[in-house]
């Protein structure tokens, strides 16, 4: 089915819920922040619970009843991987059965699949795949082929999938039985978005040898300093080939997305405590024993005594952008009020609706922030709405 029958309306559901608590998303943190620096007494954890419930079951019945209805169903763009196409260097070595014969021979070896698309003999020397060209050790041969016909290839004609500066063969690991061949996605996360493999260190880093890169929508007509120094972009799909340990660790890390049959079920031996200090951080900011900015920090602390979370854990979940939007989403709401423009703003609200029972203002804020939300981010529309409700309130 197409995945967004199942993570819209999950988006959405979760935005639904996050409304029941202080804490449930970033804007609900902002906007009882700003409530605090205007006066306002504290705002309980669960002091709008109560309407957010009505409201969120509403949102989620609209959703189980009306999503699969109006949803759009799209293809999977990368949901048949049988058939794609990626782009790889196959090196001939020393001693290879390839080494002096014809573009021709090798196409009857490889029962005419082995499609050469050009053939580099040096930095600078590239040589047409015509039918009698000869090839000679350390040729490195440019297919476009499926992964399967790929490792096919590498038998076949006895060359070497080529990566970087480093080739795949006996003096590497990679030819251990414990290998396996992924497929690994460049996205937003990755630390391979806009760099090479080489820049990155992705052999040592990973343990891990990348054989071949498949870009959606075109296909890669050269690599002139092979794979390793191929510039990857977003949405780009690495072949590459590691270890089960190794391939294990890769996602671990959750710098990748891993297109793999295979599921790695997660330890959950220290479940329990880790539910246990979750818990007992709502409890304490719940109970007002302390700020919610303590007893998470005190939280994220113990997790990390307790073995729960590690320091990359850690700095992986920190994301600058959301501090800095935070951050700059408070300073914008004092700017506000220090300026007077949260009360020239309220004043012209109020002058629109003046006389209108509370029902009508209030669906007037609400609309006006709805519409603030598609010009500026949703922290900032909170942030610049939070003072002029405040000023019409009072």
């Amino acid at each position: 089915s197409s995945p967004s029958t199942l993570l819209m309306p999950m988006g959405f559901a979760s935005l639904l819920g996050g409304m029941s608590t202080t804490i449930g998303t970033s804007t609900n943190l902002l906007v009882v922040s700003v409530a605090g620096q205007q006066g306002l007494g504290r705002i309980g954890m669960f002091d709008f619970f109560l309407p957010a419930a009505i409201v969120g079951l509403v949102g989620i019945a609209f959703l189980w009843v009306f999503a699969p209805l109006i949803l759009p169903r799209r293809d999977i763009p990368m949901g048949d991987s049988s058939s794609r196409v990626f782009t790889a260097h196959l090196v001939i070595p020393e001693g290879s059965w390839a080494v002096g014969k014809s573009v021709a021979d090798l196409a009857e070896a490889t029962d005419g699949r082995l499609a050469i698309d050009k053939i580099r003999r040096s930095s600078t020397a590239l040589i047409l795949p015509l039918p009698d060209a000869v090839v000679r050790e350390g040729d490195r041969l440019l297919v476009h082929d499926t992964p399967e016909n790929l490792k096919f290839f590498e038998n076949a004609i006895d060359a070497t999938l080529y990566a970087g500066s480093h080739r795949v063969d006996e003096s590497n690991p990679l030819e251990s039985n414990d290998q396996r061949v992924i497929e690994i996605i460049v996205d937003q996360r990755s630390p391979l978005l806009g760099r090479t493999l080489q820049s990155t260190h992705f052999i040592e880093t990973y343990n891990m040898v990348a054989l071949a890169v498949h870009r959606g929508g075109e296909q890669i007509r050269e690599m002139p300093k092979g794979l390793g120094n191929f510039r990857l972009r977003h949405g780009d799909i690495l072949l590459a080939q590691g270890t089960h340990k190794h391939i294990a660790a890769l996602k671990s890390r959750h710098e990748f997305m891993v297109l793999d049959t295979r599921i790695e079920i997660p330890r959950s031996r220290k479940a329990p405590l880790a539910l246990l200090v979750m818990a007992l951080v709502v409890l304490t900011a719940a109970s007002g024993l302390m700020p919610i900015s303590i007893s998470a920090t005190l939280g994220v602390l113990a997790l990390l005594v307790c073995g729960c979370l590690n320091w990359h854990d850690v700095s992986r979940a920190l994301n600058v952008s959301v501090v800095m939007i935070v951050v700059s989403s408070l300073a914008l709401g004092q700017a506000m009020t220090a300026t007077g423009a949260s009360d020239f703003l309220a004043q012209s609200f109020v002058g629109l609706v003046g006389g209108a029972p509370a029902a009508v203002v209030l669906s007037g804020l609400i609309l006006l922030m709805a519409i603030f939300t598609n010009v500026v981010s949703n922290n900032a529309a909170a942030v610049i709405g939070t003072p002029i409700a405040i000023k019409i309130a009072t």
